[in-house]
């Protein structure tokens, strides 16, 4: 997946809603735009990307935010 970039990121966070919850599978670099996952279940999975900007996670409306990723 790719993303655009965000003002002053330090980090990114990728995260997928399973059970019930939010839960970060990966972080990366604040210089870092794609993440390609090296193993991935088919299905459907609800993601969000979020960034790490002066020590905080910008997690307001994570829920709009978050879009819908097909695995076939």
């Amino acid at each position: 997946m790719k993303w655009t970039a965000a003002a002053d990121a330090e980090k990114y966070g990728i995260a997928v809603y399973q059970a019930g919850k939010w839960r970060v599978k990966v972080q990366v670099n604040g210089n870092v735009t794609s993440y390609t996952s090296p193993k991935v279940e088919t299905g459907t999975y609800k993601m969000v990307v979020c960034a790490k900007v002066n020590g905080e996670w910008d997690t307001g409306s994570i829920n709009k935010r978050a879009f819908n990723v097909t695995i076939e």
